[in-house]
C-alpha cells in the first residue's frame, strides 16, 4: 500500500533541496521548473561544455551539484566522470583527471586548495578548460593561484537555484563573487545583497507544516554583506555573524572580517570575536610568519572606533584553522578553541 499523504499537494514544485546549513539551520527549499530552467538558460551559454569531459565531485543532491554541474553536462552532451570520493581524496581526483583527460571541474574552494597541495593537482587545474568554484568565499592566496587557470567564480544560494552571479574565466581577487547573471540585484543600505527574478525559490518545506509558499516575484534577502565595484561584487561577511558586547554595542563581525581580508589579501581568513563580552579578539589565518602580518596598531586603526576594544591578536596556520565542509570557518569551534587558549584568558 502507498503511504497516505499527510499534507496538501504542492503543484509547481519540482525539487525539494536542502541548504547546506553552514550559515544557519538547514532548510528544505522548494524549487520550480521556472527556477531551475532560468538558471540553466542564463549560465549554460557561459560554461564552454561542448565536447567536454566533466570531472564531477559535487553532490547531486545539493543545488550547486545538481543545477550547475550535472544538468549542464547532460544538456551539453558532455562525458561525466564521477568521483566516488566526492573530492575528499585529492590523489584519487588527480588520478581520475589524468586517466580520463578531464576538461572541466566544479568544486568548493576547499577542494581546489587540496588539489593545489597534491602532487599533480596544480597541473590538473592549469589544463582545465573551465569549471565553477563556489559555495564559499575564496581567500586572497587561493584567488591569486586560481587567476592562472580558466576556472571562474560562481555565487548563489539554494534559494536562488543557485544562480546570482558568475565571474569571467581566470578573473579572481580575494572574496570576488562575479557579476549578476539571470536576475536583478541591489545592495541595501546596510550592505546586504538582495535579488529578484525567475530564480527566486517558490517556498520552504517545514516539517509537520508542509510547504510555506512564497511570492515568486518578491525581493529576496540573501543574508550576505557585499561590496560593489561597478558590475563586480565582493563578499564582506554574513548578517548573522553579529554579536553584542556587554555594553550593548553591536559588532558586525562578518563585515569587519571582510574588510580586513580585503585590506590584507595575504590572509586566508579572519575571525573577530569576544572572549569575555567586553573586549574583542582577532584571529588571523595566515601561512606567513607573525612579523609579516598586520600589527596590533594597524588592526586597531582598521577597526575604527571599535579598535579601542581590540585587546588581542593571534595568528593561526591554515592546517589549524577549523573549517566547515564548504571551506568557511567553523566559527563555533574556532571561538571555543581560542577562548580556551592562554592568550585569551
Amino acid at each position: 500500500d502507498l503511504r497516505p499523504a499527510d499534507s496538501e499537494c504542492t503543484p509547481n514544485v519540482r525539487f525539494l533541496l536542502r541548504t547546506s546549513g553552514t550559515t544557519q539551520l538547514a532548510r528544505w527549499i522548494a524549487l520550480s521548473d521556472r527556477n531551475v530552467l532560468s538558471v540553466l538558460a542564463s549560465h549554460l551559454p557561459h560554461l564552454t561544455l561542448r565536447n567536454a569531459r566533466v570531472l564531477s565531485v559535487l553532490p547531486w543532491s545539493h543545488v550547486f551539484g545538481l543545477v550547475l554541474d550535472l544538468f549542464p553536462a547532460l544538456l551539453a552532451g558532455a562525458e561525466i566522470i564521477r568521483d566516488p570520493e566526492g573530492g575528499r581524496d585529492p590523489s584519487s581526483l588527480v588520478a581520475l583527471g589524468e586517466e580520463w583527460d578531464a576538461t572541466h571541474l566544479s568544486a568548493v574552494p576547499l577542494t581546489m586548495q587540496r588539489l593545489l597541495e597534491q602532487e599533480g593537482g596544480p597541473v590538473l587545474l592549469d589544463r582545465l578548460h573551465g569549471g565553477i568554484v563556489g559555495g564559499a568565499p575564496v581567500s586572497g592566496p587561493l584567488a591569486d593561484r586560481l587567476s592562472e587557470t580558466r576556472l571562474r567564480v560562481g555565487y548563489g544560494q539554494t534559494e536562488a537555484a543557485p544562480g546570482i552571479t558568475l565571474g569571467p574565466p581566470g578573473r579572481w581577487a580575494a572574496h570576488y563573487l562575479g557579476q549578476p547573471l539571470g536576475c536583478d540585484v541591489e545592495v541595501a543600505d546596510d550592505g546586504e545583497l538582495l535579488f529578484e527574478g525567475p530564480n527566486a525559490c517558490i517556498g520552504v518545506w517545514r516539517r509537520h507544516e508542509g510547504l510555506d509558499r512564497l511570492d515568486p516575484d518578491r525581493t529576496v534577502r540573501t543574508g550576505d554583506l557585499v561590496r560593489r565595484e561597478g558590475e563586480d561584487f565582493f563578499f564582506e561577511g554574513r548578517t548573522d555573524t553579529s554579536f553584542k558586547l556587554s555594553n550593548g554595542r553591536l559588532v558586525r563581525a562578518g563585515a569587519w572580517e571582510g574588510r580586513l581580508k580585503s585590506a590584507y589579501p595575504s590572509l586566508h581568513d579572519a575571525l573577530l570575536f569576544t572572549p569575555d563580552g567586553t573586549d574583542l579578539a582577532l584571529a588571523l589565518c595566515t601561512d606567513r610568519p607573525s612579523e609579516k602580518v598586520p600589527s596590533l596598531d594597524d588592526l586597531r586603526n582598521d577597526l575604527g572606533a571599535l579598535g579601542t576594544r581590540l585587546a588581542e591578536v593571534t595568528t593561526v596556520s591554515p592546517e589549524d584553522w577549523t573549517q566547515l565542509p564548504k571551506g568557511t570557518v567553523d566559527r563555533d569551534e574556532m571561538t571555543r578553541r581560542l577562548r580556551e587558549a592562554d592568550q585569551f584568558n
